[in-house]
């Protein structure tokens, strides 16, 4: 994918692809919740969307966005309001996410 070199064009991209993904993400819901873990769909629907290449480094293909639009991206996914399954409290869609970008050790709370 090619994205945009300058920030806010990188930023617009990259919430335009938060709301490309909604109605993927609200149709897995549910079966998400059952297999406890990104239905396929969903998966597939991040990754063509870029979204799973936020943090990763332009050197090797990603976004490398900055820390404050990586912020504002994963917040966009928080003002999903309407989607009943990812409420504030469990907002597993967004708490994947940021799992995915830990290492083992920041897991396991070292």
């Amino acid at each position: 994918m090619a994205w945009p070199t300058e920030r806010a064009a990188k930023r617009a991209h990259l919430l335009a692809a938060v709301e490309a993904v909604r109605d993927v993400v609200a149709a897995g819901a549910e079966e998400g919740e059952r297999l406890r873990t990104l239905p396929p769909a969903t998966v597939r629907a991040l990754g063509d969307s870029g979204l799973f290449a936020l943090k990763v480094p332009e050197s090797l293909g990603g976004a490398e966005a900055d820390p404050v639009t990586q912020l504002e991206v994963l917040e966009a996914r928080t003002q999903w309001e309407d989607l009943e399954q990812y409420d504030s409290e469990s907002n597993k869609w967004h708490d994947s996410v940021l799992v995915a970008r830990k290492t083992n050790s920041e897991r396991a709370g070292s």
